[in-house]
């Protein structure tokens, strides 16, 4: 996908700058085309950098069995105490 978001940058950029694409003529021609490679290019790009922020956001987890107390995690202890606060549970 970064590929195609990587051409479609390039098409966009050589119609707007300079070269042509053989059709459009003249500074008008190539803003336009680059106008309209360019919001299929957004389309396509948009999604994927929102894809990738929320897949590389860090998860904060709740603890799963916290201390009524002060919200230590207390998976796996089977003392009957909170070993951060020392609360006593069940």
């Amino acid at each position: 996908m970064c590929v195609i978001a990587m051409a479609a940058t390039a098409i966009v950029v050589m119609a707007f700058w300079g070269g042509g694409f053989g059709g459009s003529s003249g500074k008008k021609g190539n803003l336009y085309l680059a106008l309209v490679l360019a919001v299929p290019a957004v389309v396509l790009v948009l999604p994927l950098l929102v894809f990738a922020i929320r897949r590389t956001r860090v998860k904060v987890r709740k603890p799963l069995h916290p201390c009524a107390e002060c919200g230590y995690e207390l998976r796996g202890i089977r003392t009957g105490m909170c070993p951060e606060c020392g609360h006593r549970y069940c």
